[in-house]
């Protein structure tokens, strides 16, 4: 008679019912449903609950291909029937059904299932929505071009021109990066043409006016700037130094100069709780008028004009600029000498046209000073082979060389361009109330969040780049869940780091061989692998006739998790029990407003 229980079968299900929580709690099942519908011969699991599944795979497996999800699903099988409170077929997660969801995330309407999306998120947790950051990216694949297909050659920001592209344009809340509203376009259409359509649809979605909107350079097309203003809201973004603003700047930065030696320049602090505010930036604003014709209707307005000087900015150009100087004086240095191989320089011209080119090259041109040494050799030849007699009169040619005598540096030249680094032109056309010059800085400063969520759909473990799909619908859907997976890393992110911030709190046991080292900002991605870390493991334990499943207590950074975002424990603890799933309670979470 057995007196010992056996484990006859394991379940690793480590993050797996944290995210399914996470996902039950921004009702993605119920949304995805509502605009994708179902086939009156669809069986077993809705389409909602297939992206749930797959998309609890995706971020756990850091794996998007279909073909490896059905697999998985059929190990997992205990844990999700438990999860979706129903039993599942071995087929559930076939490629082929999976293909059908992704054909119908193509066809349906994006913009509503972002609404709802935008709507189920803001019902529970309260997120500031009066400053959003617009941006766009790309990303490429091994991919046929089809005419009018969305993979087209285009600016590859992948540094892979070769490679045909897709561009996402997002806009996200600021200063969180919460995604709220994004489009996915060919990769050959210019970022212009995106950023209006995204404000218009961030419009739709949080219902008011008087947003205000930060982008780079690319936002700055005086029709987008003319349109934002017209609909009542506010523009923040950087002219790019081409055309007339590169021709203006110079005077602007005269201007600037000329107020820095009367101490007339703004100083820009940045503002730290723990130590005194650190000077970052000086400048100096002025108001002019606009104006445009925008769909055949004269728009004027009112538009601030900021000439700012960042240091960080500064600091790096003039890293940049002596790194240039010296790189200039090595290559100047090897240019003239002499050696095997080595060029001689017989025209002056011909070197300094090679001078230039080197100043150039290094952007140091008016920086040196180089002075050329020209020497002259003589050689006399006679006319005749063989020892000349003593009376033979040899004919005497000269040869002329020119090599580099000197490389001096001009130091009262340098100094005044360093002064002159740095310097950029931001516009917006909020009042001095809502948006002073140093509140301009700080608030495109902190839109630099947009990054991260750029770099987690790139990377791990959304990994958008490549594609693993191939027909033209698939590769719209794959983008668009993946787009709702980003949604559900960032907020993990947020939510944990909102919560820690307003305790005081750090986490222990992120990082792998440091279990002390504590952390009060944690990133989604390390959060989870430290979670996978745990080995989390539901096991079938059998003694006699009898078998049932059996979970230890869970770690206590489990538990601290799920406590931070709001999700509660028995997730875990009700796997045993193949009917029962976990319910939520909603809870709402404040998160801190930008400034400015």
């Amino acid at each position: 008679m057995d007196t010992q229980p056996i484990i006859a079968q394991q379940d690793r299900i480590d993050d797996i019912p944290l995210l399914f929580g996470m996902m039950q709690r921004l009702r993605i099942a119920a949304s995805v449903d509502k605009h994708l519908g179902q086939h009156h011969l669809h069986q077993g699991l809705s389409h909602g609950n297939l992206v749930v599944g797959w998309l609890t795979y995706l971020l756990s497996q850091a794996d998007h291909r279909k073909f490896y999800v059905q697999e998985w699903a059929n190990s997992h099988l205990q844990a999700l029937q438990s999860l979706f409170g129903t039993p599942l077929r071995p087929q559930e997660f076939s490629d082929d059904r999976l293909g059908i969801v992704l054909h119908h995330l193509a066809a349906a309407d994006w913009d509503q299932i972002e609404s709802d999306l935008f709507t189920s998120c803001f019902d529970v947790y309260e997120l500031p929505t009066n400053v959003f950051r617009v941006d766009a990216t790309a990303t490429c694949g091994y991919h046929a071009i089809e005419p009018g297909g969305i993979m087209q050659l285009g600016h590859s920001k992948d540094y892979r021109p070769d490679l045909p592209q897709l561009k996402i344009m997002a806009a996200v809340t600021q200063p969180l990066a919460f995604p709220v509203s994004t489009a996915i376009a060919p990769g050959n259409e210019t970022d212009d043409s995106l950023y209006w359509f995204t404000i218009t649809k961030v419009k739709e979605k949080v219902s008011s006016s008087g947003l205000l909107f930060a982008g780079d350079c690319k936002m700055a097309a005086l029709e987008t700037r003319a349109r934002i203003a017209n609909a009542g809201d506010f523009y923040l973004t950087p002219l790019p130094n081409t055309g007339t603003i590169a021709n203006q700047l110079g005077a602007w930065i005269d201007t600037a100069l000329g107020k820095d030696e009367h101490d007339e320049l703004q100083a820009i602090y940045k503002p730290s709780a723990a130590a005194p505010p650190e000077l970052i930036g000086k400048g100096y604003e002025f108001t002019t008028t606009r104006q445009t014709q925008v769909e055949e209707r004269q728009v004027s307005w009112t538009e601030r004009v900021q000439i700012v000087q960042s240091l960080a900015h500064r600091d790096s150009q003039k890293e940049r600029l002596h790194k240039g100087l010296r790189q200039a004086e090595e290559k100047l240095g090897r240019l003239t000498l002499s050696g095997k191989g080595r060029k001689v320089w017989r025209d002056e011209q011909e070197l300094r046209t090679a001078l230039a080119t080197i100043e150039k090259e290094h952007g140091v041109v008016g920086l040196l000073t180089i002075t050329l040494r020209q020497e002259v050799q003589e050689q006399k030849k006679h006319s005749k082979p063989g020892r000349p007699t003593a009376t033979a009169v040899a004919a005497v040619a000269t040869q002329t060389r020119y090599r580099i005598a000197t490389v001096k540096r001009k130091e009262e030249q340098i100094a005044a361009k360093e002064k002159r680094l740095g310097w950029r032109v931001l516009v917006t056309n909020a009042p001095v109330a809502k948006l002073g010059l140093a509140a301009s800085v700080l608030t495109y400063r902190a839109g630099g969040g947009l990054e991260r969520p750029f770099q987690n759909l790139k990377g791990e473990p959304l990994g958008i780049r490549p594609l693993w799909v191939k027909l033209p619908t698939q590769i719209v859907g794959m983008t668009r869940l993946l787009l709702i997976a980003l949604r559900v890393l960032t907020l993990i992110e947020i939510v944990i780091r909102a919560k820690l911030a307003a305790s005081g709190e750090k986490l222990g046991e992120l990082y792998a061989g440091q279990k002390s080292k504590m952390e009060g900002a944690p990133t989604s991605k390390r959060t989870l692998r430290a979670i996978a870390g745990l080995h989390v493991t539901l096991s079938l334990m059998h003694m006699g006739e009898q078998q049932w499943w059996y979970l230890p207590p869970l770690p206590p950074l489990l538990v601290r998790v799920l406590d931070l975002l709001g999700l509660s424990p028995s997730l875990y603890t009700n796997l045993t029990n193949v009917r029962q799933s976990a319910t939520l309670t909603p809870v709402a979470l404040p998160l801190p407003h930008p400034s400015g």
